[in-house]
């Protein structure tokens, strides 16, 4: 056996820890195809920096070191990398991985001779490194030589295998802003030491060979290995070992990395189970590279000119470099005919040959093996950490190759004359770069699509709406990299214009409406004309089963006039059917079981429909994709069943579609799907032709609490889903730790999807709801302001949302505030600005004698129209209708109060007392009637008298001057009884308010 092997594996510490998450089986157990090729970030990321150097490739088999490098590497150092005191102890063979996402490299656990198998997890950002307080059962067990690659297609970083003193992991681990997660699959590779990378050309992370030995360390076991080729996407492994070709020999702890200028993956160097039982070399100048899904023998006839030589070479690190343009191996164990030793030369492989460029980058670090090398793009540095020595020593020092004064990287700010404004918006940005080398040159990205530009400082113009991250990317002179972000967000010219107001609830007048709930369904019926809300849950009902309709401001019970509904449930997905035309409703829960039942909603009602097949029971999301025209449902998920005893949850990650009544299950041609998700927002975005999914949690998080999917953002249409999950996360909802049971809805006047509320995760390791307002047009997200003049519905969580294209807004009903008993029954439209509502009445004729007929005519102004006008006359006798009213009072002398109440489409209302009536009786003489003022109806009402006389002329010519009375909201009855019947008959107060 090996003797740097043997060291390593001598001690008899083990560390365990159980693993606390849930596992989550895939749907099938078969191999999944092979996914079309998607954008990799990380790949995207070095390709501009290679394309920033605009250098030709190198030319393969240079005779000198240094004659092929590309006049930036001359300023590339070997160095000491800088760090803030607080580093990773002395180990070997730890994992290490640069994530773009993160814009970090982490490490996990190595081999120290104190711990043996070490568990704790450290990320490397700008010339510091920072432990991590994971604890142990929420993190991999500890162990050494595991496999740890970006996974650009999933967005995670990706960690497999490896072993500590007493055993060998076949276990599956994503690492992602809020930590470890444990994946699940049906059918793992085999337990062992293998080789790992991403595939950035077939959008896989592929896998190769396991070996298994030395059990418990340092027993000197024999060992066994295979020649196995696995691929993971989507959550899972796939053995492809029978379609992959002839494979390389059963070789292990071999070097495997992306070379994305050859675009295959290369395998290089490693050892077989009888070289490992024996005292003979490794395997010489092993090279294989896969691509397509076949293995190519690239191994050439003489290993002369190659690292490792002719004895060969193992436990060496290789990662692409884009300053130097090629995969770069540095260390490793070679065998030499007085046995194996570390080594501390670095190579270059390009186009197919090998480069010694050892003394080309200065001192190198000190020899050893058992190290993993990762690029850090931000540091513009190839990082090697940790390694075994001579002798069994144990290093835990930083080095990196990079700028010659060892800069990790530039600082940059950006300034913006403005970061919020409606379009066309036109900012100043200036940005400014510290550290380094001057001079330095800028270039700028807005995210618009727009041309890039360059210069400290630039004026730019945003000319549609849409929230822009703004990127600049300054270089010194020495070639250190640095860049910052910042977020504009470019209103649409009426989006300041909408606003929220409350229908219903304690702050308004309309009742009925639906008790408090949260998780109920809730869509828009255009053949109805009106939005339908199905079920629900409350603590103190469970599920519900009741059948509310919205429509012009007000709700209606409609349950007890339907013969049949879907038994009563929660979290039931519900959404307008165009091309079948009904509401569809499926699935949901109640306390005891999940639902996977069919239902449609129309004028006749609910009906069950029964499909030959359906999509399993659970919660998952549901919308229909306008542009293929049909029903999508994505995933599924069950869990804490019966409610109550927080079991752990399962979890599909499934496409399937609904037409003409039937389920279809699509998942095996989708290609590439997103994470299975629950909780997320699922809508179909008109405007830009496809359904768009944000947010959630994936299956790795259901069990853990506030854990979602940072900005997880996926596109289907046609068929197929994108990712679109952006690389920066400041301009989504959640941000970088992501949001959950938020609610959304394509609003038609907006343009584009509105969501609102949710869950996102706290500081302090919590939950909390909120009340933010997004709106998404133009593939972008932007923040709406509220405003001080109107109200906002409370944080919420898990409630109802749907677009009204009747009244051109979108309604949200209930939900419950995270973390508390709080139900809300509340309902709430965002839609055009509402100001406050009034009222203005012109009232005919108030006096006279016996039956008489008074003109009442109303109009409204601000609120929401239409308006509805309920008028009571003081009498009995009440009408709701029409803006204008004729009212006939009786023969019986008496005054009357007459009122009208004013309802604005939204609900709010307004009440108005007006002018008091009066009806005399009519005189009984004998004597002839006295001829009429002709410019009066009234007859005689009082004695001939000269007072009388004086009097009847006054209330003749009041009469004559009855017109417009402007009342507001607050005016009492009693106002205008005080001001009495003079004031009433010979007094117009007041004008229209101002149109």
């Amino acid at each position: 056996m090996i003797i740097a092997v043997l060291v390593l594996l001598s001690l008899p510490t083990y560390l365990h820890a159980t693993p606390s998450r849930a596992s989550t089986p895939p749907s099938s157990n078969a191999p999944v195809a092979r996914p079309a090729a998607v954008v990799d970030p990380g790949a995207a990321l070095l390709a501009a920096a290679s394309r920033s150097l605009a250098a030709p490739p190198p030319l393969a088999g240079a005779p000198a070191p240094s004659s092929h490098l590309h006049p930036s590497a001359t300023a590339l150092t070997w160095h000491a990398a800088a760090t803030n005191g607080s580093s990773p102890s002395a180990r070997a063979a730890p994992a290490l991985v640069y994530d773009p996402i993160l814009g970090t490299v982490v490490l996990f656990g190595g081999y120290d001779p104190m711990n043996a198998a070490d568990q704790d997890t450290w990320e490397y950002s700008a010339g510091n490194w920072t432990q991590l307080s994971l604890p142990a059962s929420a993190s991999p067990p500890g162990r050494w030589n595991a496999n740890f690659v970006y996974d650009a297609a999933d967005g995670y970083a990706l960690l497999y295998g490896g072993r500590s003193l007493y055993q060998f992991f076949n276990d599956t681990w994503t690492f992602t802003s809020i930590g470890w997660s444990q994946l699940s699959p049906t059918h793992p590779p085999p337990a062992g030491f293998g080789s790992m990378a991403y595939d950035a050309k077939d959008s896989v992370v592929l896998l190769f060979g396991s070996a298994q030995g030395n059990i418990p360390g340092g027993s000197g076991s024999p060992w066994s290995d295979l020649a196995v080729t696995w691929e993971f996407h989507g959550g899972r492994w796939s053995n492809i070992t029978s379609t992959a070709g002839t494979a390389p020999p059963a070789a292990f702890i071999g070097a495997m990395a992306y070379d994305p200028v050859d675009g295959y993956v290369l395998l290089y160097g490693g050892e077989t189970a009888k070289q490992a039982d024996s005292t003979g070399p490794y395997v010489p100048a092993l090279t294989w590279s896969f691509s397509n899904g076949t293995w190519t023998n690239r191994t050439p006839s003489s290993a002369t000119n190659s690292p490792g030589g002719a004895g060969g070479i193992v436990n060496t690190g290789l990662a692409y470099d884009p300053v130097l343009q090629g995969l770069i191996l540095f260390g490793g164990q070679l065998w030499a005919a007085g046995g194996a030793g570390p080594s501390s030369e670095t190579w270059e492989y390009v186009h197919g040959g090998w480069t010694n460029l050892t003394g080309s980058f200065g001192l190198s670090p000190p020899p050893r093996s058992f190290t993993p090398l990762a690029y850090d793009p931000l540091g513009a540095q190839l990082l090697v950490v940790g390694g075994g020595g001579y002798s069994g020593q144990y290093l835990g020092d930083t080095w990196a190759l990079g700028p010659a004064n060892g800069s990790p990287r530039l600082f940059v700010t950006i300034n913006s004359s403005s970061y919020t404004g409606v379009a066309p918006l036109t900012v100043h940005l200036s940005a400014n770069a510290s550290q380094g080398i001057a001079p330095y040159t800028y270039s700028w990205s807005f995210g618009d699509g727009s041309a890039n530009a360059s210069g400290a400082n630039v004026t730019h113009t945003f000319g549609s709406s849409g929230g822009f991250t703004v990127t600049v990317s300054a270089t010194d002179s020495n070639l250190t990299h640095g860049s910052a972000t910042a977020l504009v967000s470019v209103l649409p010219h009426w989006a300041l214009a909408n606003a929220w107001s409350e229908v219903g609830g304690p702050n308004a007048s309309v009742l009925p409406q639906p008790a408090s709930r949260s998780a109920a369904a809730l869509a828009y019926d255009p053949s109805l004309k009106e939005v339908v809300l199905f079920g629900g849950y409350a603590v103190n009902v469970s599920a519900y089963g009741d059948t509310w309709a919205f429509s012009n401001g007000s709700w209606t019970d409609l349950t007890t006039t339907l013969t049949s509904a879907p038994p009563a449930r929660w979290e039931a997905r519900l959404v307008w059917d165009a091309q079948d035309g009904y509401l569809l409703l499926f699935g949901g829960r109640d306390p005891a079981q999940f639902f996977n039942d069919t239902w449609s909603f129309s004028a006749n009602g609910w009906t069950q429909l029964h499909p030959t097949l359906s999509p399993p029971e659970g919660w998952g999301q549901l919308a229909y994709d306008g542009k293929d025209g049909y029903v999508l449902l994505f995933s599924a998920s069950q869990g804490n069943l019966p409610a109550g005893t927080y079991n752990a949850w399962v979890h599909w990650d499934i496409t399937w579609k609904f037409v003409g009544g039937n389920w279809t299950n699509l998942t095996a041609s989708v290609g590439t799907q997103p994470p299975g998700v629950v909780a997320g927002v699922m809508e179909y975005d008109a405007a830009a032709g496809y359904v768009l999914l944000f947010g959630g949690q994936t299956s790795n998080n259901l069990n853990g609490g506030c854990e979602y999917a940072p900005g997880l953002t996926w596109t289907y249409t046609q068929g197929h889903w994108t990712n679109r999950t952006p690389s920066s996360l400041s301009s989504v909802p959640g941000g970088s730790t992501g949001i959950a049971n938020a609610a959304a809805a394509y609003d038609a006047g907006l343009g584009g999807v509105l969501l609102f509320g949710g869950v996102v995760p706290t500081p302090g390791g919590g939950c909390q709801s909120v009340a933010d307002t997004w709106l998404y047009v133009n593939g972008s997200w932007s923040v709406l302001p509220s405003s001080a003049a109107n109200p906002v519905p409370i944080d919420r969580q898990s409630f109802a949302m749907a677009y009204d294209a009747v009244d051109n807004e979108s309604v949200i009903e209930g939900g419950n505030v995270y973390n508390s008993y709080l139900y809300l029954s509340d309902s709430w439209v965002f839609g055009p600005a509402r100001s406050s509502l009034v009222a203005q009445v012109t009232v005919g004729n108030t006096i006279g004698v016996g039956n008489l007929t008074v003109e009442f005519t109303a109009r409204a102004f601000g609120g929401h129209a239409p308006y509805r006008f309920n008028w009571s006359f003081g009498d009995g006798h009440a009408v709701t209708g029409t803006a204008s009213q004729d009212a006939a009072s009786s023969a019986h002398p008496a005054v009357y109060s007459p009122s009208l109440q004013v309802v604005d489409h939204a609900g709010h209302s307004v009440t108005t007392f007006l002018p008091q009536v009066r009806v005399a009786a009519a005189p009984h003489n004998t004597s002839p009637p006295t001829k009429a003022n002709p410019t009066s109806s009234l007859g005689s009402v009082l004695a001939p008298s000269p007072l009388g006389i004086v009097v009847l002329l006054a209330l003749v010519a009041g009469a004559l001057l009855g017109g417009t009375v402007v009342a507001w909201w607050g005016r009492t009855r009693n106002r205008w009884r005080n001001e009495g019947y003079a004031l009433a008959a010979g007094l117009q107060r007041g004008g229209p308010p101002p149109e």
